[in-house]
């Protein structure tokens, strides 16, 4: 009896034991894996980035798919205009900087706004009325897809958004009552305000996260960076039975400097062409619609970059039914799986000619 007792120990201690040495590999190996494709890895080589902050702004060679985007840029019914008269293009002359790194993706940001096709062939996409307002985050973000994506690499673009950029200024918090702040005045210091005269909205504006029509709140909607579906409603605008009570959520600033970023690169990322920040100032918009309060009215409008200068907002529709026709470049962002590329840093990513090369894993 001693005996067996004994054995039956001995294979409870092996059983234990084993179960411990597998739980230290499943460990490990997590470790290993979490240690490889974390912030500070460029891509899957594994190789240790000491500081990731260090890239932001380098030059990197990656080459979008063809591809070309017409159709709906070309009708009135979604862009409120018919001044697009030249398709989306793939601008062959594009250079490509790292905006970021995570452990998911690294993404990159064309060096300057696309200068072919669309409005003029000048790059541009013009935009008016209700409907240039309810297609304008996807119109763009479209067209950056299709021109600028890469299947093979599994990487996908868009357009840039002010959101983007909120996220890599020195500044806290983003909250509406908190837009006036030593950086970023906002356009008044209104943060709600409610409108029984002056009333009309676009269809997107019921359909955003806390928009306030006839009194009822709108709790679970999209955000201002976000567009589901195209808009070709017959309707120019839309009128309440009673009132809107719009929150403000667009702001401006003219005099950022690098000091008010995260990294000094993103401010010359952002306005200029060079990472040396040379005077070759950029215009173009951002896929981000914005509700701005005036005394009598509301306008409703689309975030831009404004010639170098900074952020600031141009209004496509008011509430009054008045409407305004504009136009603007376009700055693709890709984001690249890092599962998918490895990165051959032979080159040191300061210019154009030393870019960093992606390969494909």
């Amino acid at each position: 009896m001693d005996f067996i007792l004994k054995h039956v120990h001995k294979k409870e201690i092996i059983l234990c034991l084993s179960i411990f040495a597998i739980a230290l590999i499943i460990v490990g190996a997590s470790f290993l894996i979490k240690s490889i494709f974390n912030a500070e890895t460029m891509g899957a080589t594994g190789e240790k980035i000491l500081d990731p902050q260090n890239y932001i702004g380098k030059y990197i060679k990656y080459t979008p798919e063809e591809g070309t985007y017409s159709e709906i840029t070309n009708s009135k019914t979604y862009t409120g205009t018919d001044a697009n008269s030249n398709d989306f293009k793939t601008d062959p002359n594009i250079n490509w900087r790292i905006w970021g790194i995570d452990e998911e993706k690294i993404t990159i940001i064309a060096d300057k706004p696309v200068s072919v096709g669309g409005y003029k062939d000048l790059g541009g996409l013009s935009l008016a009325n209700c409907n240039g307002y309810n297609n304008a985050v996807k119109i763009l973000n479209d067209i950056c897809a299709t021109c600028y994506g890469n299947e093979s690499l599994g990487a996908v673009s868009r357009s840039l958004n002010i959101s983007d950029i909120e996220k890599v200024l020195e500044i806290g918090v983003w909250r509406p009552e908190r837009y006036r702040n030593k950086e970023i005045e906002a356009k008044n210091k209104v943060t709600r305000k409610e409108y029984s005269a002056n009333k009309c909205y676009p269809y997107i504006y019921g359909k955003e996260i806390g928009s306030i029509v006839d009194g009822i709140e709108k709790e679970n909607g999209i955000k201002k960076n976000e567009q589901e579906e195209l808009y070709s409603g017959k309707e120019n605008y839309i009128k309440p039975k009673n009132s809107i009570n719009p929150m403000q959520t667009a702001w401006e600033n003219s005099k950022f400097s690098e000091k008010n970023f995260k990294n000094p690169n993103y401010y010359n990322l952002i306005f200029k062409e060079d990472i040396k920040g040379n005077e070759n100032l950029m215009s173009y918009y951002l896929a981000s619609r914005a509700v701005d309060l005036a005394e009598n009215h509301v306008n409703y409008d689309i975030f831009e970059i404004n010639m170098g200068k900074g952020v600031k907002t141009n209004t496509l529709f008011n509430s009054r039914g008045g409407s305004m026709e504009y136009w603007d470049r376009i700055r693709p962002v890709v984001e690249i799986p890092v599962e998918n590329i490895k990165i051959d840093k032979a080159h040191d990513g300061m210019s154009k000619d030393s870019a960093l090369i992606i390969e494909k894993k």
